[in-house]
């Protein structure tokens, strides 16, 4: 299936973790994957593609460089237009850093970043996500290239609308999605233009809600989501929630939730298993590291310098207190 391939995105804080190399790493190593991928990324210095290839046991990796934003320092106060007895009023708001909603972005022009005329099918799943094992891959290489029929988005759902239930709104899971180059061009374009009104993240700090709004206009205009479709990937079959209890799926999404839910020593025994070379053993969620110091790295306020990987970084400091 030469034309499919997987594609993550790290910039920012993320580009100076070691959580895409890992993810790449996994693809190759334990899934078993054979075909290209790409890494997006602001902070070319900060990945080398040779350690990557080299840990992965693939040169199919390809780094894709936009325009570094990741330098900027972003205010924590926002404006969103409101209206008080009537008359429009700009009301301050705390906003995460526009830096992040650059880097989220980046999912809906995927397409534009990786020029290949020959990869149709892209497979994007979040950099802090890890492949568990080779099961399920064709599979899901299966299920990324079958069934384009009409236009959209593949997205894992957690649900779609009730119509005995209007209040519940389609829920998607923005992490993991699967897009066809011609068939969800119109999506991703629209979806693209939603994420590039700074408002819209004033009042929401989510990509998924940018592609609902979307999703909602087209629906609302026509009588149907027509190009902005969004067909379900299964859940639990390909993608989990890491759970070092239940490791069933495919792929294994490490967010800081799960990691606060099951504690940090608990999921570095899990990951410890995997045997991954692209970050520091026993380093993947900076353990010891306090929560606050962790809060301060990825808020992304101020700007991010220098080419470093904070896991490298963190054990060189703790290994000199030990000392």
């Amino acid at each position: 299936m030469s034309n499919i391939a997987f594609v993550t995105i790290a910039t920012g804080p993320f580009s100076r973790t070691c959580k895409a190399e890992a993810c790449l790493e996994s693809l190759y190593k334990i899934a078993k994957y054979t075909g290209p991928s790409f890494l997006i990324t602001d902070s070319p210095g900060c990945h080398d593609l040779n350690d990557i290839r080299n840990n992965a046991g693939s040169d199919n990796i390809k780094l894709i460089t936009v325009a570094n934003f990741s330098r900027r320092i972003d205010s924590p106060v926002g404006f969103l237009k409101q209206r008080v007895a009537g008359v429009p009023v700009w009301m301050p708001r705390f906003i995460s850093p526009m830096k992040r909603p650059k880097a989220k972005s980046l999912k809906a022009e995927v397409f534009n970043l990786i020029d290949d005329p020959e990869i149709d099918i892209l497979i994007y799943i979040d950099a802090d996500a890890i492949f568990l094992r080779e099961e399920g891959l064709d599979d899901l290489l299966h299920f990324a290239s079958s069934d384009w029929q009409s236009e959209g988005v593949k997205f894992r759902v957690n649900r779609f609308p009730d119509e005995q239930h209007p209040e519940r709104k389609l829920n998607i899971h923005t992490g993991f999605m699967i897009a066809h180059r011609t068939l969800s061009r119109k999506a991703l374009q629209h979806w693209s233009e939603m994420m590039g009104v700074r408002e819209h993240w004033v009042r929401n700090f989510s990509n998924k809600e940018k592609y609902l709004r979307a999703y909602e206009k087209v629906k609302a205009e026509q009588g149907s989501p027509g190009y902005m479709s969004v067909f379900p990937i299964p859940n639990h079959k390909y993608e989990v929630i890491l759970d070092p209890a239940n490791d069933r799926g495919l792929i294994g999404h490490i967010t800081s939730g799960r990691i606060k839910h099951h504690g940090k020593v608990r999921i570095e025994e899990y990951l410890s298993k995997l045997g991954l070379k692209s970050y520091p053993t026993g380093y993947y969620t900076l353990p010891g590291m306090p929560q606050w110091m962790i809060n301060m790295f990825y808020f992304g306020y101020f700007g991010y310098y220098r080419n470093y990987k904070i896991e490298k970084v963190w054990k060189g400091i703790r290994s000199k207190f030990n000392d």
